[in-house]
């Protein structure tokens, strides 16, 4: 009765009384040991798979950063296309506007070459210089322009001819041949440009002021012919703001020549007539 109580009260797991468990301990620890792998493995995939994903992770925002940044590359480089095609199509405008002024300078000096050769009196000379003036302004595309002839009796500079807001009242009208821009050219005999009158000390605002006139720009050449000046052409405030250039004043100065040129001659041909 002893054993049978022995042996029953060895449990389950034993099957032997004189082994002490020991097969049944074995089991046991089989048991655990499987456990103990698969959580170690289960571990093991963790941590493989949360490796996995942060490197996914910084994959994706790399290539997120990358395509962020080619995105932006490629918006610098359409804007800039954009401005380059936007100068490119202005810049093709204005030699367009200076190719057009060209021919309408060519135009205008064959006009006044045989122009020139018809004049026959005073008369036929002060429409010349009006049209030499006309032609100026229309070629240089000024607002305002006026032809000053020196009379060497009183130094002074005439208005002899004048396109503009201000014709009827400045025809006639006289200046210091030393006064203002004018005055500064005819001494000196050189062109001149004046982007802002209002800070220029050559400026005179006497026209301005007796005339209510505002003068924004000027171009002023001298009228030469054969070393001797015999007055000056004055062309004021350019279209749409913009400024009078070197070639403005190289056509003007062209002009100029071409006017003075033709009153000298018909001086000479009435002196001779005369004498």
């Amino acid at each position: 009765m002893q054993g049978i109580a022995a042996i029953t009260s060895l449990g389950p797991d034993c099957t032997s009384y004189e082994g002490g468990c020991q097969r049944g301990e074995a089991w046991s620890a089989l048991d655990i040991s499987h456990h103990e792998l698969v959580i170690n493995w289960g571990l093991n995939l963790t941590s493989i798979f949360g490796i996995l994903g942060v490197y996914l992770l910084s994959m994706y925002l790399a290539f997120e950063e990358q395509e962020a940044t080619m995105s932006t590359s490629t918006a610098q480089l359409m804007r800039f296309l954009q401005q380059e095609n936007t100068r490119l199509q202005q810049e093709n405008e204005v030699l367009q506007e200076e190719n057009r002024a060209l021919h309408r300078y060519m135009d205008a000096l064959e006009d006044l070459h045989w122009a020139a050769q018809r004049i026959t009196s005073e008369e036929n000379l002060l429409d010349l210089l009006d049209q030499i003036l006309y032609n100026a302004m229309v070629v240089i595309r000024a607002e305002d322009g006026s032809l000053l002839l020196l009379d060497e009796e009183t130094d002074e500079l005439v208005f002899a001819v004048v396109h503009g807001d201000i014709r009827g009242e400045l025809r006639g009208y006289r200046i210091g041949g030393d006064i203002g821009i004018a005055g500064w050219v005819a001494t000196e005999s050189e062109p001149l440009i004046v982007d802002n009158p209002r800070q220029d000390w050559r400026f005179s605002p006497q026209i301005d002021e007796a005339f209510g006139f505002v003068t924004r720009s000027i171009l002023c050449v001298p009228m030469i012919t054969r070393g001797k000046l015999v007055g000056v052409i004055e062309l004021l405030n350019k279209y749409d703001g913009n400024k009078f250039i070197e070639t403005d004043a190289t056509l003007l100065s062209i002009l100029a020549h071409v006017a003075a040129t033709a009153l000298e001659d018909m001086r000479s041909r009435f002196d001779a007539e005369e004498a």
